[in-house]
């Protein structure tokens, strides 16, 4: 088993582990706009994934990683949203979409 420093959770920043109940809208807007950016998800993400084939070619892969950064990551290869991963839920990746994306 190997850890990929890469494929962590979306960095919440300073909204990591706060209630957010009871903020008013614009605080929670003020709070969350501090957290990574998803394009920032999805590029550090692709990278790992990319690199992570290409050590692995001729073999099957399984990543275990949260729903956030799946999400975000295939529905930016697909070039549309992703809906919501359910814990435990087992996605495949086509490789060939993966080499192809473009990062903006």
């Amino acid at each position: 088993m190997q850890e990929v420093d890469d494929l962590v959770e979306r960095d919440f920043r300073a909204a990591e582990g706060r209630c957010t109940r009871g903020l008013a809208a614009t605080e929670l807007e003020e709070l969350m706009a501090q957290t990574e950016p998803e394009d920032e998800v999805v590029v550090r993400a692709v990278r790992a994934l990319r690199k992570l084939v290409a050590e692995n070619s001729d073999s099957r892969v399984v990543i275990v990683c949260h729903g956030t950064l799946i999400r975000l990551v295939l529905g930016a290869l697909s070039d549309t949203p992703h809906p919501h991963v359910l814990n435990g839920q087992i996605l495949e990746l086509n490789t060939d979409r993966l080499h192809e994306f473009v990062q903006q």
